[in-house]
Parts: structure tokens; sequence; C-alpha cells
């Protein structure tokens, strides 16, 4: 039987993943001159993700922590916190 607490972390990630999918897209698509509105945007869903893994962390569910620092490393990464990962080449 699952968790309802991981349920609800799960419900309320899947539109934060949707949004952060856009919005990676559009800060891909600006280059180096990412709009403030879209990293104000970006910014907004890297706090939403900070309480969803403190919150994830509560539940002992290593998957779905997991699951959060993934998004959240995402987010660190379109607002430029995190560097970029390079891709190798085939």
């Amino acid at each position: 039987m699952t968790n309802p607490k991981v349920q609800e972390i799960q419900d309320e990630l899947a539109p934060l993943r949707a949004k952060l999918d856009q919005l990676c897209a559009q800060a891909d698509a600006e280059g180096f001159q990412v709009q403030r509105e879209t990293t104000e945007a970006l910014l907004e869903v890297l706090a939403a993700l900070k309480v969803l893994e403190d919150t994830a962390r509560l539940t002992r569910n290593t998957r779905l922590v997991s699951t959060v620092l993934v998004e959240r490393d995402r987010a660190r990464e379109a607002v430029g916190i995190n560097p970029r990962r390079r891709r190798r080449r085939s």
C-alpha cells in the first residue's frame, strides 16, 4: 500500500515537472540572454522543489527523494547555478 504522503508529493511533482520542461526549453531558446521572467519562474519552481525535497525526505522513500533531486538539478542547471552537463559525442 502506498503512503498517502508519497502519493501527494508525486501529485505535486507532476505539474512542476511539466512547468520545468517548458521553462528549460524557453531558457535554452533564450541562450545567454535569459529573460528575467524566465529566471524568476525557474527560481519559483526551484523553491517549490526544495519544499517537496524536504517533505520527501521525511517519508524516507529514497526513490521519491532521488526523483525530486533530479528535477531540482534540472532547475538549477537552467538557472545557471549548476553548470550544464556536456553531452558526449558519439
